[in-house]
């Protein structure tokens, strides 16, 4: 679980405040802690696993969608609107 104290460290300082910004930080971690949760249950109990590619899609989409709802957020993402070429 060293992965988990890791990513709460380094978001802490960027997911302080109320900006639009500390929002999306909010929103990846709690995305990132979900889906990699979300794959262990599915590797423990149904013997199915997805690539790391497939989950960080997974990740990117969700944020999307979430931000896209809120003007304030969609203003930002669309300042950081890029999808990585996994």
């Amino acid at each position: 679980m060293v992965w988990i104290t890791t990513m709460a460290r380094h978001s802490d300082n960027k997911a302080k405040g109320r900006s639009a910004r500390a929002e999306i930080c909010r929103m990846v971690l709690a995305a990132a802690v979900y889906y990699c949760w979300q794959e262990r249950n599915w590797a423990v109990f149904q013997k199915k696993r997805r690539t790391p590619k497939a989950i960080l899609r997974l990740i990117i989409q969700e944020i999307h969608v979430r931000a896209t709802r809120f003007p304030k957020l969609a203003r930002v993402m669309s300042t950081l609107d890029w999808y990585p070429e996994i």
